[in-house]
């Protein structure tokens, strides 16, 4: 589910902007469930940066 959200442009900017948010509330929780998916949110946001271009809003 991720590899298809990342795909849009929106999605990235959400990640970007609100990742750091997430990691906050990670540790402050200290629940391994939200660290692990922060983990790989983080893995699929970096591939699909890598993969080039997102998908245009108004696509």
């Amino acid at each position: 589910m991720l590899r298809v959200y990342f795909r849009g442009e929106v999605a990235r900017r959400h990640w970007r902007e609100n990742r750091e948010h997430w990691r906050r509330f990670a540790v402050a929780d200290s629940d391994r469930r939200v660290v692990r998916f922060m983990s790989l949110t983080d893995e699929v946001y970096e591939e699909a940066l890598a993969s080039g271009p997102p998908v245009a809003a108004s696509a």
